[in-house]
């Protein structure tokens, strides 16, 4: 069945149109009860119904990842305090009574759903409203969230702002402008995926007088095109990869006989600074290389965790390890970035120079480790390490090794846990770099928690009884993060 896009709004929670102007019919006893969530996303329906008054009774569809959290916390606090709980706040706080007071305010008889799907909540909603649309001429759909507040943003960042997206599902005949299922969404690094794809999807909307048809072409003839496209996209990118990766190595040989003897120089012998500099170029220079892998259409990027990682200082920076590439994204965006490099990359040709210019530290000295990585962190340099100490194998639970934990308790350092997802899954281990997926595939960042270490330390057990408990700690939480896709639950 073919579906049609009929209107659509977009409201953020630092719009400097101020929301208040798409909530001017509601009365204003209710309008003062309304929390921030609540009034970005009755902005956004009203917004819509302004368009197409009819949307005030189709049926609606809530897609929200969070809900009224701000709402919750309070009254969790509340509670905690021992004070008495307002009923009404409390009947509020429901993720679906925002449903309720539209349905009042509009006097709308119909069906209302609310779907949370964890990142992929905006998407569900956009599919269960589609369905809906089977039995009903039109399906007004909202995707509302808010940044989970603290405690919550330890475990999540997204969205990083306010935002509220609706849009008028309908089967009456558009602008002739399609959209394609297989169409990809290009997302901005540096912005969070699901507000990118909001604008995005506004954008395309508004963009077709605000008709805008979704459709899937079935015919033989278009499956045929279609087929013989990907293949040449999947060959384009195979090739890409090479031409991506020879750079990489070209590079890894000039820079160390170009740019690094000029930064020497300008660092008048002062050791420190010359690796300070050649930090700081080598982090260009994976920038670099992310934004041409990305210009090449190898792979797309999502670092939602670079705004956190701004401030971090003299932190140990762990992460699972899906992807080869995940050290050369980290070292993109992490402030001040030092690493463990293992001792046989410092005779590859294409990075010692780089690797021993930049003063990253070698794990062929056991003795010496742990006092070179106590000495960065001192320096306010944020140490990355993989506590797998290999790359992850799909499909299988995650193994740490007890180094990333011991050098944590040895030097009393906090750690700041970061989660790397590749979908569809490339370059793994023992796989040629040339395998590359039938799709492009996104390599994602997000923060998760920070780990103190200091209670491991009380515990007054030995440093490798402590080291192994926080290691197992560590690969139970990760495990949990990758199964329920970064909802876990964490009390460590």
């Amino acid at each position: 069945m073919t579906s049609y896009v009929a209107a659509s709004a977009l409201h953020l929670s630092d719009s400097t149109s101020a929301p208040s102007a798409a909530l001017k019919s509601i009365p204003a006893s209710t309008r003062r009860r309304l929390s921030s969530y609540a009034k970005l996303l009755l902005a956004a329906l009203f917004e819509v119904i302004e368009q197409h008054p009819g949307a005030a009774h189709a049926p609606v569809v809530l897609a929200s990842r969070h809900g009224d959290l701000q709402r919750t916390i309070r009254l969790l606090n509340e509670l905690v305090a021992g004070e008495l709980l307002s009923p009404t706040q409390f009947c509020l706080s429901v993720n679906n009574a925002v449903l309720g007071q539209f349905s009042m305010l509009v006097d709308n008889q119909q069906g209302m759903t609310t779907v949370g799907a964890g990142a992929e909540t905006l998407p569900s909603g956009w599919l269960e409203a589609t369905l809906q649309l089977q039995e009903h001429p039109q399906v007004l759909v909202v995707y509302a969230d808010e940044p989970p507040p603290h405690p919550y943003d330890q475990q999540c960042q997204s969205p990083a702002q306010g935002i509220a997206f609706a849009a008028l599902l309908s089967k009456e005949p558009a602008q002739p402008l399609k959209l394609k299922l297989t169409r990809q969404l290009r997302f901005n690094s540096e912005e969070d995926d699901v507000i990118a794809t909001a604008k995005q999807l506004h954008a395309s909307i508004q963009g077709a007088d605000l008709k805008f048809r979704c459709a899937q072409e079935n015919t033989s003839g278009a499956g045929i095109l279609g087929k013989f496209t990907q293949f040449l996209q999947h060959t384009w990118r195979r090739l890409a990869t090479g031409i991506c990766f020879a750079v990489f190595g070209i590079s890894g040989l000039l820079i160390p006989l170009t740019a690094l003897p000029v930064l020497r120089l300008t660092a008048k012998g002062d050791r420190l600074l010359a690796e300070q500099k050649s930090r700081r170029l080598v982090q260009n220079s994976f920038k670099f290389f992310i934004g041409f892998m990305r210009f090449m259409g190898v792979f797309n990027f999502a670092f939602p965790a670079a705004a956190h990682a701004q401030n971090l200082r003299g932190k140990i920076i762990i992460a699972n390890h899906p992807c080869l590439i995940d050290v050369v994204a980290l070292i993109s965006f992490i402030p001040n970035g030092d690493c463990v490099v293992k001792a046989h990359l410092w005779k590859n040709p294409f990075m010692r120079g780089v690797i021993k210019s930049s003063g990253y530290i070698s794990n062929g000295d056991p003795d010496g480790l742990i006092a070179d990585c106590k000495a960065s962190l001192e320096r306010g340099n944020n140490l990355i390490i993989f506590p797998e100490g290999t790359r992850s194998t799909p499909g299988q639970d995650l193994k740490f090794q007890r180094g990333a934990a011991n050098l944590a308790l040895r030097t009393a350092t906090p750690m700041a846990a970061f989660k790397v997802t590749c979908t569809p899954p490339t370059l793994l281990k023992n796989a040629p770099w040339y395998a590359a997926p039938a799709q492009k595939p996104t390599l994602k960042i997000s923060y998760l928690r920070e780990f103190e270490v200091q209670p491991y330390l009380d515990s007054n057990e030995k440093y490798s009884l402590a080291a192994r408990q926080l290691t197992r700690d560590l690969e139970n939480f990760y495990n949990k993060v990758v199964e329920s896709n970064g909802t876990a639950k964490t009390g460590y």
